[in-house]
């Protein structure tokens, strides 16, 4: 499993939480929380000084959003959408689905 892929159920559980739209940074936040990230690990940086986690959970938001599952309704906020509410949880076949709507390199 990649990196990106634990953390899609996450994004949707968040965006479901937070009545369906919430800012980029928040979802964010709440994801790593919800996903038991420790404070070592938030730690981490990419070369460019960026959190990897932070650059996970973005990265992780483009397969559902591929899906149509989630969209960007605004600069910096992210929806879920009734096709993602009706997906959730992502698991077996939709989990799968999800994997093969996604950029190809990834796999």
């Amino acid at each position: 499993m990649r990196q990106e892929e634990r953390y899609w159920d996450h994004i949707l559980a968040v965006l479901i939480a937070r009545g369906g739209t919430a800012p980029a940074s928040d979802v964010i936040s709440a994801v790593a929380q919800r996903a038991g990230l420790t404070a070592s690990s938030m730690r981490l940086t990419n070369s460019d000084g960026k959190p990897k986690y932070k650059c996970h959970i973005e990265s992780a938001k483009q397969y559902p959003r591929h899906s149509g599952l989630v969209i960007s309704s605004g600069r910096g906020t992210w929806s879920i959408t009734r096709k993602g509410r009706a997906a959730f949880p992502l698991t077996g076949k939709r989990h799968a689905t999800i994997k093969r709507s996604g950029n190809a390199y990834w796999y």
